[in-house]
């Protein structure tokens, strides 16, 4: 149910860019590195993969995380924490829908949801 989801299959649901997807993953890539995410939550093999829990917990916090004051603050990564919090599959549209409406993302050039 939570197995590592590529581009493809995660941009089904999440409305972003192969460029944005791979900036992503770089930015989960030094996450994993400063220890907030294991090493097995990315499959960097090709295609590359990410556990859908760990996209929706740094897309939910991305901001803040890339702030060096504002990480601070950040709860750390707590996968049964977050499955509480998103009780339907992750591949579902209507968690991609929860988790945008939470963290406002969309894409460059789109409007901010308020």
């Amino acid at each position: 149910m939570y197995m590592p989801q590529t581009y493809e299959q995660l941009s089904a649901n999440f409305p972003m860019c192969r460029t944005t997807f791979c900036t992503i993953v770089s930015e989960i890539r030094q996450e994993i590195q400063a220890g907030r995410y294991s090493q097995c939550t990315l499959i960097d093999e090709k295609p590359v993969r990410v556990s859908p829990l760990v996209f929706i917990d740094y897309m939910s916090h991305r901001k803040m995380l890339r702030n060096k004051n504002a990480r601070k603050t950040v709860k750390p990564f707590n996968a049964a924490d977050l499955r509480d919090n998103y009780p339907i599959a992750p591949d579902s549209e209507e968690i991609a829908e929860i988790v945008i409406e939470r963290i406002g993302y969309v894409e460059k050039g789109g409007e901010e949801k308020q």
